[in-house]
């Protein structure tokens, strides 16, 4: 107890020991109700206390209980009949009384005029000490919901315990308002992925669309200096990077890597009329394989005797100008050799159908919607490059714009 031990001589004679017992008893009481168990302390309280048994409160004891035997004689004697007993005209006081029952209501509770020694008060009041508990902020031990203190730590419970509720209260946030946030982030977050999707390049024309990957790949190859020997005269062709802007004089040549199997036809347009420049000869207009290269011109060095000797290209001549190369792979064939008008006519088509595309993998257009009113190309049937028949197919179609200036 935190009340500390009895005094061992409390039954002693002597008005300090008697105080410092009484002051004992008091503190274990108080301790009782601020440890929640005000129901025991009031039960103790309302129990007669053993007397100090000495000679004196013997005697008196003695003399009160022959004085208390004489009365009750005399009232037998007087109404022998009578269904009631008489009360005693008096009752002998000791000079050392028995010590009056004082009830200790528990903190806000009140007996309500009830006998100490009433059942029903006493379940009670233990019921409601049982409805609600606090725990200790310290040592963590379960108390009733009155107590001031800790009966195992001697922590004070009612401060800290309202202070804790005031933090909870005031930390505590509104579960919608956290849904809100919550709704507000995911929205946000969701509106923040959308803009940053890659945006759909929009080409003219309900009939065309941007491929993956292109179906013929053109790479331009420049006459350049060799710096693998000391010998200052020779060149070697280098590969351009794209947008390069060339020079008068520059000699360059085109090579075309086949991606999907096609026929393939490239048109030059330069000062003068556009012109078909391969297939140069019908013969060669021939399905081409995916992973076939051919270059143009198609021999582009000269070889005496296993050295080469030369290189052959195109001169880039008139500058300032733009040299201009449409490249278009189709699953049919088409008839283009020798065939001028038709081959004006495709690169007109062909122009319109890019121009403003701003695609680095060509476009695609309806082989029918190209082909329509195509001087030349009107019979021809809806098979592909295996003559295979089947849905419609569509053509590939890519430019390539060679910029020189002068030196």
């Amino acid at each position: 107890m935190h009340c500390g031990p009895l005094p061992p001589n409390f039954q002693s004679p002597g008005a300090d020991s008697n105080l410092q017992g009484m002051l004992w008893v008091d503190c274990i009481v108080e301790c009782l109700r601020a440890g929640g168990d005000a129901p025991l302390a009031a039960r103790l309280t309302l129990t007669d206390m053993p007397l100090r048994r000495t000679a004196e409160s013997e005697a008196e004891a003695l003399a009160q209980a022959e004085a208390e035997a004489a009365a009750s004689e005399a009232g037998s004697q007087a109404a022998p009949d009578a269904g009631m007993s008489a009360e005693a005209p008096g009752v002998a006081l000791s000079a050392d009384p028995a010590p009056v029952a004082v009830s200790f209501a528990s903190d806000g509770h009140n007996t309500g005029g009830k006998e100490p020694g009433d059942s029903t008060d006493a379940s009670g009041s233990a019921q409601a000490a049982r409805s609600s508990r606090i725990d200790c902020p310290k040592c963590g031990r379960t108390s009733q919901e009155g107590s001031r203190y800790c009966k195992s730590c001697g922590e004070e419970l009612h401060e800290k315990t309202e202070a804790v509720r005031q933090k909870r209260r005031k930390s505590a946030t509104p579960i919608f308002l956290v849904l809100a946030v919550l709704l507000l982030a995911g929205l946000g977050g969701l509106g923040y992925f959308v803009a940053n999707l890659p945006k759909p390049k929009v080409v003219s024309g309900d009939t065309m669309v941007i491929p993956d990957k292109p179906w013929v790949k053109l790479h331009i190859y420049k006459k350049t200096r060799s710096d693998n020997t000391g010998d200052s005269a020779t060149h070697c062709w280098k590969l351009q990077d794209e947008g390069t802007i060339y020079k008068e004089k520059d000699l360059i040549h085109l090579k075309l890597d086949v991606l999907k199997k096609a026929y393939v036809y490239l048109i030059y347009f330069g000062s003068d009329q556009p012109a078909l420049i391969y297939p140069g000869l019908e013969v060669n207009n021939k399905v081409l394989d995916a992973g076939t290269s051919f270059t143009f011109p198609d021999k582009v060095s000269e070889y005496v005797e296993g050295n080469m000797q030369n290189l052959i290209g195109l001169e880039m001549q008139n500058s300032p100008g733009v040299e201009t190369f449409v490249v278009l792979a189709s699953p049919r064939k088409l008839q283009l050799s020798s065939n001028p008008a038709a081959v004006q006519d495709a690169y007109r088509r062909a122009v319109d159908d890019i121009e403003g595309s701003h695609s680095d993998t060509g476009v695609e257009d309806s082989l029918a919607n190209f082909c329509k009113g195509l001087v030349g190309n009107d019979s021809l049937k809806d098979i592909d490059a295996d003559g295979k028949a089947g849905a419609e197919k569509s053509i590939f179609i890519d430019r390539y714009l060679i910029k020189h200036v002068k030196q």
